[in-house]
């Protein structure tokens, strides 16, 4: 981020007249605009890689960003396929609003959803590929959103110094590696996550399945 200096430097520029005083409280006045923009035009881009790279794992997996649409809710972008209808997805999403707290992981949207030996054996495979995860009611796996240097902080997308990770050829570089561990996940889990949906399938013959959000 910024050096002490460089604050300094910037201030004394905004307060040296009228009319720069007058911007930078304009800018402050449209801070939450600005941040949805920079997030929005990140997913965008993250949309387009995955969707360049969805196609290796098959015709029937499928990329859904919805920040299009609104940036409250908790998964904003993830990969899924078809015949799942987003029981399951390989998402990216925020653990608290603001939004912070982002991880990625494997997404389930039914807590009855069996979470058997198979499961535990996909979550250990996924530790040794991408590193200890996490496991919880809703995602069977999950890992902190962190910088190439390994900063959990990277995940706060509120925090300015972090939104400055998403622009420009940093921004690429977080493209890249976000797409390369979604794409990951989705190999090292999706015979699991095959199995998986059978067995709710068998266990509820009789539920209407909720139409596939595209």
């Amino acid at each position: 981020m910024l050096s002490p200096e460089d604050k300094n430097t910037i201030l004394d520029f905004i307060c040296s007249s009228d009319e720069n005083l007058e911007l930078a409280l304009g800018v402050l006045a449209v801070r939450n605009d600005l941040m949805m923009w920079i997030i929005r035009e990140f997913l965008k881009k993250l949309e387009i890689k995955l969707n360049g790279l969805v196609h290796d794992l098959g015709s029937s997996w499928t990329v859904v960003n919805r920040s299009k649409d609104e940036l409250n809710g908790n998964v904003k972008i993830w990969l899924t396929k078809k015949e799942w209808n987003n029981f399951f997805r390989i998402g990216l999403g925020a653990e608290r609003s603001g939004p912070k707290e982002f991880i990625v992981g494997v997404v389930r949207l039914d807590d009855k959803l069996v979470v058997n030996e198979d499961a535990v054996q996909m979550s250990m495979a996924l530790n040794e590929k991408l590193g200890p995860g996490k496991t919880g009611p809703w995602w069977p796996y999950h890992l902190p959103l962190k910088d190439d240097a390994g900063l959990k902080e990277y995940s706060d997308w509120s925090n300015p110094r972090n939104l400055m990770q998403l622009i420009g050829k940093r921004g690429q570089l977080a493209i890249d590696d976000i797409s390369d561990v979604m794409l990951c996940i989705a190999k090292e889990s999706e015979k699991t996550l095959d199995s998986l949906f059978e067995e709710w399938r068998k266990l509820n013959s009789g539920a209407v399945l909720p139409p596939l959000i595209l």
